[in-house]
């Protein structure tokens, strides 16, 4: 059986809708690629099916992994891959108030940590892991391929402020498992530094200049994929030669120099824009027909929302920001986004960036002033 066949995503669909539908199908296509990106299942894969569970609302998600987990699961929380002694495994997500591309990336976030639980067991290392889940998390799923070298600009921008005391990797090695989830013992921020940090090392060992970082990655992730592996015996020997010191210089350095396409930034604006434009369709307020009216109702209305990513606390913007309505083509040249007739009577515009990969177009599904956002890229 090859490894995109080899788990079956079951959705748990309490809403049907055209969202929920293409969220289980973007599920299935990622699932493969990133088992086949890690090297493929080992001999015998636990072959099966896994239950995709798509809620509407946030209190049904929660409800749901109370039943899971007695304790439940971080408030913070919006996707989850799970597994259970009891229940087996499974993923989670709901989708309100979630433009459809962050509930994409969510899928991709979640896919990995099955992915790996499918390739690695238990082996694979908690910084590893979720570092590894944010790098395919920004990765741009585009001709039935996932396309790396991404950076979510919120997190770009937090790891390169000047007082943004960053984890090396000897911190991320020794870190419990429990300090990477948001408790009474572990402020939100806390738990954000070590996801970004993890994040900031695996693109280092990926994308970085280093290629001996490079082969020591792979080195080690090769022996990962043995059973009983001793991980500190396997991380001496994969890198035998590199010091702690160059994996942190090599972080700081690409941190410095990580120059993501443009795409990047318009598809993250455009999706704020539609969380700002949604939240004024649902109060029944007029639309704008051109982006300098939207710039100036937004600016007038004084509109705000949070945006929620895995790994960080939920970030505040308002529509009064002019940042938000400009994205940049080229060499630091900007241009403003195109807004589109609406498709359905009480849907707001649509949003197009061209001049950028994959000319990012956005438009609203489902019926009513309940719609929500889906960023689409030219085939």
């Amino acid at each position: 059986m090859s490894s995109s066949a080899a788990i079956t995503y079951q959705p748990v669909v309490p809403e049907p809708s055209e969202v929920t539908a293409a969220l289980a199908r973007h599920a299935q296509q990622v699932i493969g690629e990133l088992v086949e990106r890690l090297g493929g299942l080992p001999a015998q894969p636990a072959d099966g099916v896994v239950p995709l569970f798509l809620f509407e609302s946030e209190w049904a998600y929660q409800n749901h992994m109370s039943e899971v987990f007695v304790r439940g699961i971080s408030t913070g929380s919006h996707g989850v891959f799970y597994r259970h002694e009891d229940v087996g495994l499974g993923l989670a997500l709901f989708t309100r108030g979630m433009p459809v591309f962050d509930l994409m990336t969510t899928i991709q976030h979640e896919c990995f940590h099955h992915a790996a639980f499918m390739v690695f067991g238990e082996s694979l290392p908690r910084w590893l892991n979720e570092g590894l889940a944010q790098y395919f998390q920004d990765a741009l799923w585009r001709r039935g391929k996932l396309t790396g070298g991404m950076a979510n600009p919120d997190r770009l921008e937090r790891l390169r402020h000047p007082q943004y005391r960053r984890a090396g990797i000897a911190e991320l090695i020794d870190t419990p498992d429990e300090a990477w989830f948001a408790g009474p013992a572990n402020s939100g921020f806390d738990v954000s530094r070590l996801y970004e940090s993890s994040w900031l090392v695996v693109v280092a060992m990926i994308v970085g200049p280093s290629v001996k970082l490079r082969r020591a990655l792979s080195r080690y992730l090769g022996m990962l994929r043995r059973p009983g592996v001793d991980h500190d015996r396997a991380w001496g020997l994969a890198m035998d030669g590199v010091r702690p010191a160059e994996i942190d210089d090599a972080a700081a350095e690409v941190l410095t120099t990580l120059n993501p396409p443009s795409v990047c930034d318009a598809i993250h604006k455009m999706t704020l824009l539609a969380m700002i434009l949604g939240m004024l369709n649902e109060q029944n307020q007029r639309m704008p027909a051109t982006m300098e009216e939207a710039s100036l109702r937004m600016r007038m209305l004084g509109v705000e929302v949070f945006r929620r990513v895995p790994g960080a606390e939920p970030i505040r913007y308002r529509g009064d920001d002019e940042r938000l309505h400009y994205y940049e083509v080229e060499d630091g040249l900007s241009t403003t986004f195109e807004l589109t007739p609406p498709a359905r009577p009480q849907q707001p515009p649509g949003l197009h960036a061209p001049g950028v990969l994959g000319e990012p177009r956005l438009r609203w599904v489902g019926r009513g002033r309940r719609c929500v956002p889906w960023v689409e890229l030219e085939e």
